[in-house]
């Protein structure tokens, strides 16, 4: 056997066992495993980087029901969850959910970039609560809500790190980041899982959709760095869509062997 095929025959083996490793094939149907790259799973990536057990304080801002609010109870066992959510309607559901769970901390309030009040758009639909108008819901009124800083939050209950911020406010998000103030770097809120709607600017509408290049541009000078990007839908005629953005410290390291690290 020459050298040339040798060196054909190891390459094919290692492409072999990479593909075999992280991929597999049902008829047309290939399946990614989530233990082997990044962006199928919030928790399955948190946890090539962190212990669950590690988590003691997380932020669920714009946590509507408490749907999500559930999830972190469930898959981060020693974590306090500070749920936000301003809208009285959805707020008393969100109560009525977790009111009585110990490891759940109820605000009704909306995370901004001041204290005081606002006038809250509300919609049809619970799940679109919106600061300013948006093409995606119906309005159909209007509430005025308390609005906090999340740097007052942190200060009020003596918390010393957050271990993840979640934000899902509907175009607002720099808002809620500018309101942590100070706090606002890896040291004390250590990730940051945000939902974005574009990558950039739209010159062709004035809609108040998150960036992730504006967002980045906040993080990345706090000592962050993107980590991965999770897509939840495209639209049809628009080039929008919606994403979730996970960011971290700016130096990671794996809890487990497996995921692809460079370096």
């Amino acid at each position: 056997m020459t050298l040339l095929a040798r060196l054909i025959r190891s390459y094919n083996r290692r492409r072999s066992e990479f593909f075999g490793k992280y991929l597999s094939r049902i008829g047309k149907l290939r399946i990614s495993h989530a233990n082997g790259s990044w962006g199928h799973d919030l928790f399955d990536d948190l946890e090539k980087l962190e212990s669950p057990q590690s988590f003691q304080t997380i932020f669920d801002v714009g946590a509507n029901r408490g749907e999500v609010t559930r999830v972190f109870l469930r898959r981060f066992p020693n974590a306090v969850i500070h749920a936000f959510e301003p809208v009285e309607r959805t707020f008393a559901a969100l109560n009525e959910s977790l009111g009585r769970e110990p490891r759940a901390t109820l605000h009704q309030m909306a995370a901004a970039d001041v204290n005081g009040t606002a006038a809250m758009r509300t919609g049809l639909n619970t799940m679109v609560h919106v600061l300013q108008d948006s093409l995606r819901a119906k309005q159909i009124g209007e509430e005025k809500i308390v609005t906090c800083r999340l740097d007052q939050i942190i200060d009020k209950f003596g918390i010393k790190k957050v271990d993840l911020l979640k934000i899902d406010v509907e175009g607002f998000e720099r808002n809620v980041l500018l309101g942590c103030s100070d706090y606002l770097k890896p040291e004390v809120i250590r990730y940051i899982f945000f939902e974005c709607h574009t990558i950039t600017e739209l010159a062709s509408s004035g809609i108040g959709h998150t960036q992730l290049t504006e967002i980045n541009s906040i993080l990345t000078a706090r000592g962050y760095r993107f980590i991965t990007l999770y897509t939840e839908a495209i639209a049809i005629h628009e080039p929008i869509g919606s994403y979730n953005a996970l960011y971290g410290p700016l130096k990671l390291r794996l809890t487990r062997p497996g995921a692809p690290l460079i370096g």
